[in-house]
């Protein structure tokens, strides 16, 4: 019928010397003509069609258009679900790519989740992980380095460490690490021999080989020659042992090790190295519960949705993918709370630094101040087992 409707319109565009019969030589000649144009155009309109997800008509097609964006269809995988999750997949990257929202709607599509159950996914953004500082060999009054990157741009952020510190020759008596950037100082009031390690947690619990020796952890915060200068201290009633702890400092922090035989003759090494969490930059993790695909046959889908992220995370940005067994949930435990964690001895005392004239009453709630003439070296008379530096402010 078309190729007719196209023979009468080249006839009617035709002088009316050449207008003839429809049996006429130059008819048929004509009629030919219009079926092979018909048939090209017919070719021309099945190929753009070939090209529209939503038109495409057979499973090569929908495969090459895959193709294109790098979404491969399963071997399992029907033709109208294949084209729903291509479908959805190239709309993801048209909205735009590095946004937590592409991330959530990619994973789903990929997974093949209804809208209901997209709350399964949880994203989780600048994970935390294990870091450590370089293992060094030090000897008494030896200082070094160590840098913490961090993602916080504030000054006062601190990391929980952990220090590991192992007699490599002869016998440490009380060793002993000062940070020589905030003056923090812990001590271990007793003795290494040679390959034992004593590690300190952040909360100051302490082991020896294993053997629990939180006893014997002091610390201190000491006032360092040429730094330490006040002109007022606040000591609050408030503050308890539990303010202190083994943390690093973001940035860079100077450590010197210490020990109480430090003899030039015979001095005695050790190694001594740092590890903490700390939260890593340009990175996030998708968290899936395994159970998220119950159909057996998807299980394959699981693995396509790292290569999925991959296309619509930001340049430089690591994409972590974990999946937990069953349902993740969200876990809480009660602890009953006392005044005091009993659990944490008191090992910062003030009967060293005593100053005859001051008395602090640090029992009454309130805040007291007392006045101090600047100098190198603070001084003043603390309550034993009550008075800490944890929270206290000076200026």
């Amino acid at each position: 019928m078309n190729s007719m409707i196209k023979t009468k319109n080249i006839i009617r565009h035709l002088p009316d010397l050449y207008k003839s019969e429809d049996e006429s030589s130059l008819s048929l000649l004509l009629k030919a003509f219009s079926r092979q144009l018909q048939q090209i155009e017919t070719a021309q309109f099945e190929i753009m069609k070939a090209h529209w997800i939503d038109q495409a008509g057979n499973t090569d097609d929908l495969s090459g258009l895959g193709a294109l964006f790098d979404v491969p269809m399963l071997e399992y995988e029907e033709t109208e679900v294949y084209r729903t999750r291509l479908r959805d997949t190239i709309a993801a990257y048209l909205a735009g790519v590095g946004t937590k929202e592409v991330v959530m709607k990619i994973t789903a599509v990929t997974l093949g989740l209804p809208e209901e159950e997209q709350h399964r996914i949880q994203i989780i953004e600048n994970p935390h992980r294990m870091s450590q500082s370089e293992l060094i060999q030090v000897l008494p009054n030896n200082d070094w380095p160590v840098k913490v990157k961090g993602i916080s741009d504030a000054e006062d952020q601190t990391y929980p460490a952990t220090v590991h510190i192992t007699n490599i020759s002869g016998e440490i008596k009380n060793p002993a690490i000062l940070n020589l950037t905030t003056g923090f100082l812990v001590r271990f009031m007793g003795n290494i021999t040679e390959d034992h390690e004593l590690v300190i947690y952040p909360d100051l619990s302490a082991k020896l080989n294993d053997n629990d020796v939180s006893d014997k952890i002091v610390c201190n915060i000491v006032a360092l020659f040429g730094q330490a200068k006040f002109k007022s201290a606040y000591f609050s009633k408030d503050v308890e042992m539990n303010d202190l702890g083994l943390v690093l400092p973001r940035g860079k922090s100077v450590w010197r090790f210490l020990s109480d035989d430090n003899t030039a003759h015979d001095p005695h090494s050790a190694e001594v190295q740092f590890e903490w969490t700390e939260p890593q930059p340009a990175t996030f993790v998708i968290r899936l519960p395994w159970n998220i695909v119950d159909d057996s046959e998807k299980s394959n889908r699981r693995h396509l949705v790292k290569n999925a992220l991959d296309k619509v995370k930001a340049a430089g940005v690591e994409a972590i993918v974990e999946y937990l067994p069953g349902e993740a949930r969200s876990l809480m435990e009660t602890q009953i709370q006392t005044p005091r964690l009993l659990a944490l001895k008191s090992r910062l005392t003030l009967r060293d630094n005593q100053r005859q004239e001051d008395n602090l009453h640090m029992t009454s709630g309130m805040t007291y101040e007392e006045k101090h003439v600047t100098s190198e070296r603070l001084t003043f008379r603390g309550v034993f087992n009550r008075t800490y530096l944890g929270s206290s402010r000076f200026k």
